[in-house]
């Protein structure tokens, strides 16, 4: 295992749910590395390590983004439909993390490639509840895919032990 995990890349407009989600990361002993970005394009920045994110040691790509679907300008399910045309972003598992859960907001938000939708808590000891819940399955039980390095890209394919190879 890494002995520094990748931040969790919050991506939340409203300063209440930023320092509420830090506060509940706190109460629950969740030692973490999260950072907050208010917008798409800083979204985008960051996970395309562009200015002002572009030493990758400061800002390494995130284990597990959180994003809000109201955001200005650019809403967060235009940052899942860019996401999924990013090869190595779009492997990064994506919780929407937002306010309300109409059926038609869910379903659009998991069509364009959301990995889970969350509503925001009503109570603190909610928000607890909810890191905790992150932190156990996200955090600790999932594993996620090694990013891929250059050798890999040029690597052969591997054949399908159901497919038929012409010699």
């Amino acid at each position: 295992m890494d002995p520094t995990p990748h931040p969790i890349l919050h991506i939340e407009d409203e300063d209440n749910d930023i320092h509420l989600l830090q506060r509940a990361f706190a109460n629950a002993e969740i030692c973490h590395p999260v950072q907050v970005v208010k917008t798409a394009a800083r979204a985008y920045a960051y996970l395309l390590g562009t200015d002002p994110f572009e030493r990758r040691n400061y800002f390494p790509l995130p284990s597990l983004i959180l994003l809000d679907l109201s955001l200005p300008l650019l809403d967060g399910l235009k940052i899942l439909r860019w996401r999924q045309k990013q090869p190595e972003i779009k492997r990064i598992p994506v919780l929407v993390l937002t306010a309300t859960s109409q059926v038609g907001e869910v379903r659009a938000a998991y069509e364009e490639g959301a990995n889970g939708y969350l509503v925001k808590p009503a109570s603190f000891n909610g928000w607890v509840e909810l890191v905790k819940a992150i932190q156990t399955f996200w955090l600790t039980q999932n594993i996620f895919p090694a990013p891929q390095i250059a050798h890999e890209q040029t690597m052969a394919p591997r054949v399908n032990r159901n497919e038929v190879v012409a010699v």
